[in-house]
């Protein structure tokens, strides 16, 4: 697929949307000295041309009481049809927060939200007997700690979402989980149309949802890229760290690197990037100098994102 070429306000607009993807149009039309009309042309065309994947609440799922494994699987012998069939069935699954064709060591990516480890095993023996035969290895991450950059296209922002375990699990009403499930992917969302679907006043949701943010369970709005769309090379690096060894330097070093838009750490305190590079030189040279400079990195993996197929919250 061609790069899609963005000019400054193209970038800019990207990263307000990033800020606050609930942003009105108004309000983003004064921002870049625009008319409301073309923001709304621009939007569109993002949309259209598959740039912004989605509007999405940045959940806190751990404060909710789930918990994350990031599953990576090598299949083989199936073919377009039947690898269909079945992925769809896996997206129906109701655990299952997101999916991705990979390139590499493992062709597909497959994160897990769940509360014990009854439910966790339920769900992997689902996934076990979908793939049944066409499954030749897998890898398992248990993830403890997220952390969301801004999109940083033309500017320097470096404020952080963290997502982590929290002691202290929060009980929400079923309305709110109600409300949850609406917004996870659909952050623009209009007060009126939850109300009609809820079957609730715009008054009450209005109280709910702030509710969520003073709680920190909904951390932000924001907007899914397609960075293959823009010309990168979408790569999950993962890092296989010393046992024992102080990862914080590392973590402060990722929070600023434009290029690193999601880092999760797991329970081993090994980490897996999300890193965005022109061409796999670029990411070489990346890993290269990152391990020289590291020695508590012992090896790493990567794994190029090809497709994201479902996406239910971060």
């Amino acid at each position: 697929m061609d790069r899609f070429k963005l000019n400054y306000k193209d970038q800019r607009l990207l990263e307000l949307l990033d800020i606050n993807s609930r942003s009105t149009l108004g309000f983003l039309a004064e921002k870049l000295n625009l008319s409301k009309q073309a923001i709304r042309i621009k939007i569109n065309k993002f949309i259209q041309k598959g740039i912004i994947l989605n509007y999405v609440s940045i959940i806190d799922f751990f404060k909710l009481g789930y918990n994350n494994m990031h599953l990576y699987l090598m299949l083989q012998g199936i073919d377009k049809e039947t690898y269909n069939k079945k992925v769809e069935e896996v997206k129906k699954l109701r655990e299952i927060a997101w999916i991705a064709e990979l390139f590499g060591e493992s062709n597909l990516g497959i994160s897990i939200l769940y509360k014990d480890a009854m439910e966790l095993s339920e769900t992997l023996s689902k996934i076990n007997k979908i793939f049944k035969s066409f499954m030749i290895r897998r890898e398992t991450y248990f993830i403890n700690k997220h952390l969301i950059s801004r999109i940083n296209l033309v500017s320097q922002d470096s404020k952080i979402i963290e997502l982590s375990h929290d002691k202290k699990i929060l009980d929400i009403e079923k309305l709110d989980e109600k409300i949850l499930s609406e917004i996870k992917n659909n952050a623009r969302f209009n007060y009126l149309d939850l109300s009609a679907r809820l079957n609730k006043k715009p008054e009450t949701i209005k109280k709910h949802i702030l509710f969520l943010e003073n709680k920190s369970i909904i951390k932000n709005y924001k907007i899914l890229l397609n960075y293959n769309r823009l010309g990168y090379l979408w790569n999950l690096c993962i890092l296989n760290i010393a046992p024992g060894s102080d990862i914080s330097n590392l973590l402060e070093y990722f929070k600023k690197e434009k290029r690193i838009p999601f880092v999760s750490v797991t329970i081993e305190n090994n980490i897996i990037i999300d890193f965005l590079s022109e061409d796999y030189q670029e990411l070489r040279e990346f890993l290269n100098l990152l391990k020289e400079k590291n020695k508590e990195l012992e090896s790493y993996k990567i794994l190029n994102v090809e497709k994201l197929i479902k996406l239910k919250e971060i």
